[in-house]
């Protein structure tokens, strides 16, 4: 009997599906996956519609002494994206505001021209978007995941490690993922930037919105294996309110 071509087309289809279908997810992907169910899970942070919280930031020397705190007021939208930034400076009160296609920046209500004030807010509130919402920001198509595997931080804590890579992006920076083997939750994050490494511990969570987001942090400046030079900065994040999707 002969077997056309079109006839062995469709079994062949349905097996390449079949196939495709039941192969695991590679182990980066899987560990975020584990990961966020950790964190309250996609479903619930795509729930978010907006979100205020205040950040103050403790800035140490290298001897231990405080030089200096900061605290910011933030706002994030989700969909469609917004970010609100204001602090206080000895100059007054700075804001910076983040839309798909516009941001602005005003000091006292007043519109900011200067070039280098803009570039440095506007990095200021990228990058707090970005860290605020670890691990979901993972799920950025741009984000190159490569599973390292396990390691041992230098407070003895036990970690899963991801290293993160942006190559499609205009930056260099590598960051490093570490997550608690038991419960998968994010433990601490490692950037390295300008040439210099810093290794960020999540010391405890926030239970207000169901999503265990930052609460407590703290950032050392460390070598290439992840051990400590010295306390940079300690991060307090408080939730002031968040509202949800109503579809």
């Amino acid at each position: 009997m002969l077997v056309t071509k079109k006839k062995l087309i469709l079994p062949l289809l349905l097996v390449f599906l079949l196939v495709n279908q039941c192969k695991p997810p590679d182990p980066a992907t899987a560990l975020l996956q584990k990961s966020l169910e950790a964190h309250g899970g996609k479903a619930l942070w795509e729930q978010v519609a907006t979100i205020s919280y205040t950040k103050t930031t403790t800035l140490y020397t290298e001897n231990g002494a405080v030089e200096k705190t900061i605290q910011q007021q933030h706002q994030n939208q989700l969909r469609p994206f917004g970010a609100t930034q204001i602090w206080p400076t000895p100059e007054g009160t700075y804001r910076a505001d983040l839309a798909p296609n516009a941001f602005t920046l005003t000091l006292n209500d007043t519109p900011v021209d200067d070039a280098s004030a803009i570039a440095a807010a506007l990095e200021s509130i990228h990058s707090a978007f970005y860290v605020f919402w670890q691990p979901y920001k993972l799920l950025d198509p741009a984000a190159q995941l490569e599973y390292i595997g396990p390691k041992t931080l230098f407070n003895q804590r036990e970690a899963l490690v991801l290293k993160v890579t942006y190559p499609n992006l205009d930056t260099t920076d590598v960051w490093h993922y570490f997550f608690d083997p038991n419960t998968y939750r994010l433990i601490a994050t490692a950037v390295e930037h300008n040439g210099k490494i810093s290794l960020i511990t999540n010391d405890a969570y926030e239970t207000k919105t169901g999503l265990f987001l930052n609460r407590k942090r703290s950032s050392y400046f460390v070598d290439k294996d992840f051990n400590p030079r010295y306390r940079r900065a300690s991060y307090d994040y408080r939730v002031e309110n968040i509202s949800w999707r109503k579809d």
